[in-house]
């Protein structure tokens, strides 16, 4: 998982975890994007989402739990 690797280090990231991986499956595997396609899935929005949340967790709070932010309302 290369891509993931360079996405954690471009972003400062002490580690690359499954968020990472999932990241660069969503961003560079032509299947993955295919199949998340068929199922509805609007990728470039969940791309955008787990960049986001992965920066929350990884940059600017990497010592506070894992938790989703109820106020936001999910992209349609």
């Amino acid at each position: 998982m290369a891509h993931a690797v360079e996405y954690a280090l471009s972003e400062k990231h002490d580690s690359v975890g499954t968020g990472g991986m999932l990241l660069a499956l969503v961003r560079h595997d032509e299947a993955v994007i295919g199949i998340l396609r068929s199922l509805g899935v609007d990728v470039a929005a969940l791309e955008r989402e787990l960049a986001k949340y992965l920066h929350r967790f990884m940059v600017e709070a990497p010592t506070q739990p894992l938790q989703l932010d109820a106020a936001e309302p999910a992209s349609p």
